[in-house]
């Protein structure tokens, strides 16, 4: 994440023999962007029963800059946040 820069090289491999081979390279700036996924308006019932379905809602937001693509969500059940 960040500005680099992509290298674009001609003869790569240094096969060619050529006059001036202090020109091969071009450098063009990219910045890559990364997605920040967040969960929002989480909404689960304050209890449940064992071997009962219980209902939750939530949303998936995308706050960063770059594409998400495809994700999937996963539930956990916890003693604790984390």
């Amino acid at each position: 994440v960040g500005n680099y820069y992509l290298l674009y090289q001609a003869d790569g491999n240094n096969n060619i023999a050529e006059s001036n081979e202090n020109n091969n390279i071009v450098a063009k700036a990219i910045a890559i962007k990364k997605a920040d996924l967040i969960i929002q308006n989480a909404v689960n019932p304050s209890v449940g029963s064992v071997g009962e379905s219980i209902e939750v809602s939530y949303q998936v937001k995308n706050q960063g800059t770059g594409s998400a693509g495809y994700q999937q969500t996963k539930f956990y059940l916890s003693t604790n946040t984390t």
